[in-house]
């Protein structure tokens, strides 16, 4: 038996977060120098001020989403 998201809402909201799981832990590891906080804004200042970092997280959340829809 196999667990996937049954809500599209669940599904999104998973995808995003095994998606930017990379970004999480690395905040996590740089943040224990350098403050969880300041390391946390930095990398969000930077990727809000450059949009394009957002295609490769949203183009795997599309095909997620629809392998999750076949399964």
């Amino acid at each position: 038996m196999t667990l996937f998201p049954y809500r599209t809402s669940h599904m999104f909201l998973l995808g995003l977060i095994l998606i930017d799981l990379p970004i999480i832990l690395a905040v996590a590891v740089i943040g224990w120098q350098h403050g969880y906080v300041n390391t946390y804004e930095s990398i969000m200042d930077w990727r809000t001020s450059h949009p394009w970092s957002f295609i490769p997280s949203l183009a795997l959340l599309v095909v997620l989403v629809r392998r999750w829809r076949r399964a």
